[in-house]
């Protein structure tokens, strides 16, 4: 869905060829191009920079393909059998910037969440007001009885899972999943997005209370975000989430009280981190027991914080 297709035939001289254009031609062959040449309707255009190897050619209605156009104009090209498949994933400029605001602004939501965890004596003293409902009785709700929380961190806790929410809608919307290439990362960003809405039902449903869902969310939601700029399930950043995730996967099975929201919990970060390891991780699955080990150090130091 969304991906142009052409029919392009191997030559000596690049990596296929249709018509009178080539597709990544090799030395000494030179690509060339015509700025007002467009391939279906769409604009084939993709490299802007003026120093990238290629000649111009007005009278010619050609646009030969380089690296360019997939390195740095935002075009993912594949080549099954004879069939070429082209489409532009690059992310809109102002969704681009909008959704780094956004991250920047939930990954230091999440650090004052873990700061108010490890520090909540500290917190509720320079908090003063703010901090004197953290210690409350425990209350009764549907999802079991937590400590209650004040106001003032209900409200920070509202605009970092509307802040999710917002980079939800930019990942999720203007495309949905037909910018990845394989069925396994189609599959990768649905369970992601399905992980995200979920949690953001349950956040809601559990607002009372000090320890509501938002960490998962963070998380998951930064981890949607970087998916949908590297359009694909392996990137940089998958070992430090699965590492976030873990950590606090481990922390609920330890926790002193059993509820609904954990059980419910529990199966999605299992689910998140079967994804990341099975579809998201790039590097030897050996990898993956230092990755738990690491969260079993920081759910300690957290615990006994």
């Amino acid at each position: 869905m969304g991906w142009k297709a052409k029919q392009c035939e191997p030559t000596s001289g690049s990596l296929c060829a249709h018509g009178n254009w080539t597709v990544f031609p090799v030395e000494p062959s030179v690509p060339s191009y015509n700025p007002m040449y467009t391939l279906n309707g769409e604009d084939w255009i993709g490299c802007t920079r003026e120093n990238d190897g290629r000649v111009l050619e007005a009278g010619l209605n050609t646009y030969d393909m380089s690296s360019c156009d997939v390195l740095d104009g935002g075009w993912d090209v594949l080549l099954v059998d004879h069939t070429l498949a082209f489409k532009n994933t690059a992310v809109d400029t102002w969704i681009y910037w909008t959704l780094c605001l956004l991250v920047i602004y939930i990954v230091r939501s999440l650090s004052y969440l873990v700061v108010l965890r490890l520090h909540p004596a500290e917190d509720q003293k320079a908090c003063g007001a703010r901090g004197k409902a953290m210690n409350a009785v425990k209350m009764k709700g549907a999802w079991g009885g937590v400590p209650a929380v004040d106001v003032s961190t209900r409200s920070t806790n509202a605009r970092t899972a509307g802040a999710c929410l917002l980079t939800w809608v930019l990942c999720v919307l203007p495309v949905w999943n037909t910018v990845y290439v394989t069925v396994e990362e189609q599959l990768f960003f649905l369970g992601v997005s399905m992980y995200v809405l979920f949690y953001a039902i349950m956040w809601y449903m559990s607002t009372h209370t000090e320890d509501p869902p938002l960490y998962n969310m963070v998380v998951a939601t930064v981890l949607l975000a970087v998916t949908r700029l590297y359009t694909g399930a392996e990137t940089p950043y998958t070992p430090v989430l699965m590492w976030a995730v873990g950590t606090r996967t481990l922390m609920k099975l330890r926790n002193t009280y059993w509820s609904r929201i954990v059980a419910t919990t529990v199966m999605l970060d299992s689910f998140l981190l079967s994804l990341l390891a099975v579809l998201g991780f790039e590097y030897s699955h050996l990898y993956l027991i230092l990755i738990g080990a690491l969260a079993l150090i920081a759910s300690d130091v957290l615990e006994m914080a």
